[in-house]
């Protein structure tokens, strides 16, 4: 009988460990941010700097990318648009600024607009 009930503890830890071993998997598969999945099955590589117009940026995943250049698209969740190149930044999904490497310029004078709620 105590023999038994031992097992039956022993069944209890050996599950619930299987439990927390499955769901521990599982939840740091989930905070791996969706783009980077596949460069963990090695299909990503940093790109040649000297391929890039605009220098290269850190992705999100940790891999070096060409950066966006002035008036295109940057920002999004994830940086999923892009990040901005050395003298850029960006504003409204937009690079602005002047490119420090080929001294290429963008402004967004009143095209981004705040939304404000009405008083």
């Amino acid at each position: 009988s105590a023999q038994v009930t031992t097992m039956a503890h022993l069944l209890t830890l050996c599950t619930m460990l299987a439990c927390v071993l499955i769901y521990l998997t599982y939840r740091c598969d989930a905070s791996i941010p969706q783009q980077c999945r596949e460069c963990l099955k090695g299909r990503c590589e940093d790109v040649n700097p000297e391929d890039c117009v605009y220098d290269t940026v850190r992705n999100i995943c940790g891999f070096d990318v060409c950066a966006q250049g002035p008036g295109k698209k940057c920002g999004g969740r994830g940086i999923s648009n892009g990040g901005c190149g050395p003298g850029l930044k960006c504003e409204c999904e937009r690079c602005v600024g002047c490119s420090s490497k080929n001294l290429d310029c963008y402004s967004n004078l009143n095209q981004c607009h705040e939304y404000r709620r009405p008083v």
